[in-house]
């Protein structure tokens, strides 16, 4: 596993998942290391494939008391990432949304 923030770089062959996933993994890294783990995820997935990300929603009420919490546990490591964010490192890395 790579440090915190580091971006996922996977052995995994080009093309060879139809969907990969990411589960609460992006409000631990800042954009640079987003696109790049997103490009990753394009690499890895074959033509018509998916990235299924899920995220703390930041405008849910119980989401801000959260990342308080993890923040007091992990420092100053955390990032609210919006869906309007995620679609432009989403382009960015080379998904045609």
């Amino acid at each position: 596993q790579p440090p915190l923030g580091e971006p996922l770089r996977l052995d995994f062959a080009n093309d060879e998942f139809d969907v990969v996933t990411a589960f609460s993994l992006f409000h631990h890294y800042e954009r640079p290391a987003r696109v790049q783990t997103l490009a990753e995820f394009a690499r890895m997935v074959r033509p018509g494939g998916l990235a299924l990300v899920f995220e703390a929603n930041p405008f849910c009420p119980l989401v801000p008391p959260w990342f308080a919490l993890q923040s007091r546990l992990e420092g100053d490591r955390l990032r609210i990432v919006t869906l309007k964010a995620l679609r432009s490192e989403a382009e960015s890395a080379g998904w045609g949304l």
